[in-house]
């Protein structure tokens, strides 16, 4: 794959090389070392040293320095350390003459070539937009070539140590070959469409890597390579640390998966055998990777009746779809289901037992009695909601009233209801006083009767159309409800303004107003809301004035619609209901119609769907999605579709160092010490799954870290039984280790063979045997390892599930009958055993182990053991004590469901005692050497501590206390009072007064609206208000005023200072001793400092400044209109105005040099050296000139002295 990537490299550098027009040789030198004598003459040094100088022409001589310019465009210079010539656009060419170096550039031809040579090497390098080639040698013999083009490509590179040289070249246009060799082996490419590469082992022969035909044949040697042939027709991966994918399309798929997981501080390895095809498929889940210890199984049949099972440690699921589902979870908290399609339904829960049996009857009871419902062919029901006897329809009872009898009689339910109860009172005035205590001339409009059977000596009940129509009479008062009107309540042996006339009632007062004319008419009116229905139930009218709800009913209830601030929704039975809520931030909706079920929940903010669930008889879809999950599932029947996606955001935390145990006992994994966490790592699972049966199955997991490092496995199933694709790349985990592995399944046979075993087993377990070669390791098992003998790692097992279980090893063995009816265990190396009866009811056990103790500030460690019985539920016993120790100590423990003991002695002293009565009265005490704590009844707590002579009170949940030097007094949550006397500081806090007093320190504080604070040691006193939005501070020499936390003002004085700040701190004026600022940004900025000063004016684009050294810097409108750089230091000065067009100014320290002019000296110059009385005034360049130099003046017109 490395001499792969040399195909890419190759074009990046041709094209990179193609789009630059001078770039550096890989080991040329820098060229700034010639130049270094250029020198920038001026004045008379450049009067002596260029004759003539127009200009346009120039020529320089003087000690070995030559040079003749003509326009620019032709220049030859002959330097002590170089000669040049350029000859534009034609021809730039340099040689050095202090080395080896030379270089040439033609221009016009974009051509550039250099030579470079040193002691250590030699290099010549050419370029154009047409190829680049090079030509490196050292002295050490190595050798290297490159040559590259848009029509090819060629490197060579070869040292005295090579065996060969190592060549590439490249063909990038057709036809596109590539090839590249060195001493380790080679690569070659063809068209894109033959590719391989090779090595060489230690016999010097060479050994083929890869080899692709493209699309045809796709293979990789060796234990982590792949074989394909006609992708995805058939695929073949195969992994070091045993992982595998083999597929045949359209045959079938077989895999073996490993998953590494740390989850609870424990790490685990999990092994997934899967098989997949049209006709059948299973999943197999192993804690090992030779499938001995079976986490989960699954086994199904993708074809019509789809037959799936799943078999858990506490759940079971069994599927022949459509006619049969069986699921049990009810112990692990879930639920119990079997049914038979279309006819028996029979659903379990914690709490309920429901059985439908078309169309012979249904029922439903509650399991804690308190309720049933049952209804048969013949339309008799029976509904119980309480009694002393909860299956017949008639119950006695006896109350504080006397004896009463209930009769219930139903149809079809509640279709035509009578219930009754009749009370026998146990005293001659009993019912009397009953009567009077509930006599009332009250008439009430309420959605429940007041009154009921329950709290009745006389009821009387009837129901009609399912609680349309219903009448009541319970003892002296009167109920009427007639849908959707309130429960009308009135007494009959009292005044009241109802009238009632045959099948006419009216009511009416100052809030409310009811009206029923049997059966036509209905009105009820309670401030502005109100009811009406027509004909019972044919029309309903209903308006809910506080929440703003109207709602409209037909035919009740098979047509109705609603709509509220808060919720709506509607209904036509049996077509459609919806409903829509809004509950919190979220909005809730709900669809139901005979062909499909739709609900969703979606925020309000943002109308984003967070959970999507749609149900037909044809389709399934479900959508979930969170900050840390989200999950899309989608299935169909015809054609069988089916799609699942999740995606899931973990969390883990991850130790500084964490060191990992494997026990030959459990063969396990896991952390023997943490140390402190110092990452939180993030981990992205992504799920896939797709079905298009009986043609396409494909699942898909990709794990993702924060790193980017991914676990993706892949499997695709394609028509017929036995195809099957699987592609693992492990970034987490890597292990090397090479076993050749071979696979058969045939008819329920399976064998699986490798270098160092054989596993061979039939119907998946049925009968099973394992040969580990190495180890000399052996298991034999029947009944899908019920019945087991194996010799695993030197851990013998014997086993016939139930009966018995036996294994040993070279130290330890243990027995268990009857699955722990009797067990018996015993480690001779540890000296431990353990006995238990009755599956451990009763047990009897020694361990040792090692004790850490801490006696005197010194921490020692010590043998011990520790003795265990029990004998549930009546007691537990424990003891603790050195096995052999000059150091005495003991802890021992008794509980019992009465009491709870500790102790714990050192040297035969006790150190420790706690004793507990964990029954009412609530009682609890501990004691030791330097403490006592008791506690009642959760609510009174005291404590007393020996070292600082404290008593501490507590009465829940209100008054805490606590004595001594550093205590307490609260009272919450009105008064808190603490105090440290040692400190001599206390708090309080009153009703939201915070007072604080400290040695040199106090603070008043009320909700922060008012504080201060007073710091005597630091001799600072603030006040502020509301929130510290006005403050003012004061120490001995500064005083401070804020507003608005300083943004809108910031006023800071002293006797001989001020600063003042506003508007954002963007205007404002300091002045402290030789120091003045004043600023108004953006308009002015003015700095001054003793003899220096700044200004600047932003809209003007004006800079003016003076050093302490009288330099300035000046530039008006950016220097356009008027601009200086003068340095006294120096003695350099530069001014112009205008842009120096009428007027410029130059100053140079060296011989005292000045110039004047106007533009820039072209129209007319004057230039003096104080030094050496040099003078030079021109006109035009060189249409005259006046130069004076050595006392001699000369005059020069068109450059011709005079």
């Amino acid at each position: 794959m490395k001499q792969k990537t040399s195909i890419i490299q190759a074009l990046i550098i041709i094209v990179f090389l193609s789009l630059t027009i001078i770039p550096l040789p890989a080991f040329s030198r820098e060229w700034n070392d010639l130049h270094k004598e250029d020198e920038h003459i001026f004045g008379s040094e450049k009067e002596k040293k260029y004759n003539p100088d127009m200009f346009f022409l120039q020529r320089e001589s003087w000690d070995n320095h030559y040079s003749f310019m003509f326009f620019w465009l032709f220049k030859y210079t002959d330097y002590p350390s170089y000669k040049s010539i350029r000859i534009l656009p034609f021809y730039y060419g340099l040689q050095s003459k202090k080395d080896n170096r030379s270089l040439s550039f033609i221009p016009i031809a974009l051509t550039y070539w250099e030579h470079d040579e040193d002691s250590y090497y030699k290099e010549d390098f050419k370029i154009n937009p047409l190829f680049v080639s090079g030509n490196i040698k050292y002295n050490d013999n190595t050798t290297e070539i490159y040559t590259l083009s848009l029509f090819h490509g060629y490197s060579f590179y070869n040292k005295a140590t090579f065996k060969e040289p190592e060549k590439t070249w490249w063909a990038p246009i057709i036809p596109l070959i590539f090839r590249s060799t060195d001493q380790n082996g080679g690569h070659m490419n063809i068209l894109w469409l033959m590719d391989y590469s090779w090595h060489k082992d230690s016999s010097g022969n060479d050994v083929l890597n890869d080899f692709w035909f493209f699309p045809l044949i796709l293979h990789q040697v060796g234990d982590n390579g792949y074989t394909h042939i006609l992708p995805p027709i058939f695929l073949y991966n195969r992994h070091s640390n045993g992982e595998y994918w083999l597929s045949l399309f359209p045959i079938f798929k077989r895999s073996l998966d490993r998953e590494f997981s740390y989850h609870n501080k424990q790490t685990s390895d999990i092994y997934t055998d899967s098989f997949r095809s049209l006709l059948f498929c299973y999943n197999s889940s192993y804690s090992d990777i030779n499938k001995i210890n079976k986490i989960k199984s699954e086994y199904w049949a993708p074809i019509i009746p789809l037959f799936y099972s799943s078999l858990e440690e506490d759940e079971e699921t069994l599927l022949f779809f459509p006619l049969y589902y069986y699921h049990n979870s009810l112990e692990s908290g879930g639920y119990f289901a079997r049914v038979i399609n279309p006819i028996y339904w029979n659903i379990k829960t914690s709490k309920r037992n429901s059985t439908l049996f078309l169309p012979l009857y249904f029922e439903t009871t509650k399991k804690d009695g308190s309720g049933s419902t049952y209804i048969n062919i013949l339309g008799y029901s029976r509904s119980i909601a309480s009694g002393i006897n909860p299956v017949i329809d008639t119950s006695l009872g006896i109350n504080n009233r006397g004896i009463y009898m209930d009769i219930d009689i139903s149809w079809l339910i509640d279709m035509v209801s009578l219930s009754s109860r009749v009370t026998v009172p146990m005293t001659r005035d009993e019912e009397s006083k009953f009567k009077s205590e509930i006599a009332t001339g009250e008439i009430t409009l309420s959605k429940d009767p007041s009154v009921s059977r329950e709290n009745s000596l006389n009821f009387w009940g009837f129901h009609l159309l399912y609680g349309l129509v219903a009448f009541e009479k319970a003892d002296t008062k009167r109920h009427l409800r007639i849908l959707p009107l309130s429960w009308l309540t009135w007494d009959s042996e009292s005044d009241n303004r109802l009238k009632v006339i045959l099948n006419y009632i009216s009511y009416k007062d100052d809030e409310s107003e009811y009206i029923v004319f049997f059966p036509f008419y209905g009105y009820q009116k309670i401030a502005s809301s109100y009811k009406k229905g027509f004909m019972l139930n044919c029309l309903w009218i209903e308006y809910d004035h506080e929440k703003n709800m109207k709602e409209y009913t037909i035919l009740w209830p098979f047509i109705n619609w609603y709509s509220s601030p808060d919720k709506s929704g509607y209904r036509i039975i049996p077509l459609i209901w919806h409903k829509e809520k809004i509950e919190g931030d979220v909005i809730y909706s709900s669809t139901y119609t005979t062909l499909f079920i739709d609900r969703e929940e979606k925020k309000v903010t943002d109308n984003q769907i967070s959970q999507r669930l749609t149900i037909s008889l044809l389709h399934y879809y479900h959508l979930k999605s969170d900050a840390s999950y989200s999950s899309t599932t989608w299935f169909s029947i015809i054609p069988l579709l089916y799609h699942n996606e999740e995606t899931i955001n973990s969390t883990y935390e991850i130790p500084l160092a964490t060191e990992i145990k494997e026990t030959k006992e459990t063969k396990k994994k896991k952390p023997a010490e943490n140390l402190t966490v110092i990452k939180k790592y993030r981990v992205e699972e992504t799920k896939t799954t797709d079905w298009l049966l009986p043609f396409y199955i494909s699942f898909k997991n990709k794990t993702r870290d924060e790193g980017n490092n991914s676990i993706t496995t892949t499997y695709t199933l394609y028509g017929l039984p036995l195809l099957y694709y699987n592609s693992t790349e492990d970034s987490y985990l890597k292990e090397n280790r090479s076993q050749q592995k071979s696979e058969i399944f045939l008819l329920g046979y399976y064998q699986k063979k490798s270098d160092s075993m054989v596993n061979k087993s039939f119907l998946f377990g049925l009968w099973e045997y394992s040969n580990y070669y190495e180890s000399k390791d052996y298991s034999f098992s029947l009944l899908y390892s019920l019945i087991n003998v194996s010799n695993i790692n030197g851990n013998f097992t014997n086993r016939a599930i139930p009966l018995y279980i036996y294994n040993s090893n070279k130290d330890s063995f243990d027995f268990s009958l009857l699955l722990g009816l009797t067990s018996f265990s015993k480690n001779s190396l540890k000296g431990d055993s353990s006995f238990s009866l009755f599956y451990w009811i009763y047990n009897n056990s020694i361990t040792h182990f090692k004790y850490h103790y801490s006696y005197n500030k010194t921490y020692s460690v010590s043998d011990a053991s520790e003795s265990e019985l029990w004998l549930v539920p009546f007691f537990y016993y424990s003891k603790i004590e050195p096995d052999k120790s000059d150091f005495e100590f003991s802890e021992t423990l008794t509980v019992s469901p009465l009491h709870y003991h500790f102790t714990h002695y050192n040297n035969n002293s006790p150190i420790e005692k706690t004793f507990w009565i964990p029954i009412v009265p609530l009682f609890y005490k501990h004691s030791d050497e330097s403490s006592t704590h008791w506690n009642i009844l959760w609510l009174l707590d005291y404590g007393y501590d020996q070292l600082d002579k404290s008593t501490r009170i507590w009465f829940l949940p209100f008054i805490f206390s606590k004595t001594g030097d550093n205590g307490y007094f609260h009272i919450a949550p009105i008064f808190f009072y603490d105090w440290n006397n040692k400190e001599n500081e206390s708090t309080k806090f009153i009703l939201g007064l915070y007072l604080k007093n400290a040695q040199n320190y106090s603070r008043e504080n009320f909700l922060y609206l008012y504080d201060h604070i007073k710091d005597s040691a630091n001799d600072k006193e603030e006040f502020s208000l509301a929130f510290k939005t006005l403050k003012l501070e004061i120490h001995p020499e500064v005083k401070r005023f804020c507003a608005l936390w300083g943004f809108l003002t910031d006023l800071q004085w002293s006797s001989n200072s001020y600063e003042f700040n506003a508007l954002f701190y963007l205007a404002g004026i300091t002045s402290r001793e030789n120091y003045y600022k004043n600023k108004f940004i953006p308009f002015w900025y003015y700095e001054s400092f003793e003899d220096s000063y700044t200004l600047i004016i932003p809209p003007l684009l004006t800079w003016d400044s003076k050093d302490n050294d009288d330099s300035r810097l000046q530039a008006w409108a950016l220097g356009a209109i008027w601009f200086r750089n003068y340095e006294s230091k120096e003695h350099s000065d530069i001014q112009a105005l205008l842009l120096g067009i009428p007027y410029y100014k130059i100053q140079r320290p060296e011989r005292g040099y000045q110039s004047f002019g106007s533009l820039w000296g072209l129209l007319w110059q004057y230039e003096t050296e104080s030094e050496t009385n040099f003078s030079k005034l021109s006109i035009l360049k060189f249409i005259y000139k006046r130069v004076e130099i050595n006392d001699k003046v000369e005059h020069r017109i068109l450059g011709i002295s005079f």
